[in-house]
């Protein structure tokens, strides 16, 4: 049935009820030639190679890591001591002084200077 030569409330329902459908499927339309053009430029033009992925991946984790031991070194060594400041906790320093009491001088550098070099950059 022709829907433009019924008027009333009922047909104004519908009409509306259609225009709503119709740009949903605009929408999805939309939305599927969009993903269809990514896909076509990862697949033509091989987006980036799975080793930079992998390498953000690694890098991602290690960050997330440095961050929680950063924050773990706040609570830990700066807001429990002023609470209590008969406690003297050692997170960070206590690695740093583990790798120079055991002689292993060039990793305790590595990793003073890898979360010198984090807070610096971010």
């Amino acid at each position: 049935s022709d829907m433009s030569a019924q008027s009333g409330w009922r047909a104004s329902r519908k009409k509306r009820a259609m225009r709503t459908e119709y740009n949903r499927f605009k929408r999805d339309v939309l939305l599927v030639e969009t993903e269809f053009e990514r896909l076509k430029i990862s697949k033509f033009m091989r987006g980036e190679s799975i080793a930079v992925s992998i390498a953000k991946l690694v890098l991602g984790i290690l960050c997330a890591i440095l961050s929680i031991l950063w924050v773990l070194q706040i609570i830990v060594c700066i807001l429990i001591p002023q609470a209590n400041p008969a406690l003297k906790p050692e997170l960070l320093d206590g690695i740093l002084a583990a790798c120079e009491n055991s002689g292993l001088y060039p990793l305790g550098i590595a990793l003073f200077s890898l979360f010198s070099m984090y807070l610096l950059v971010c």
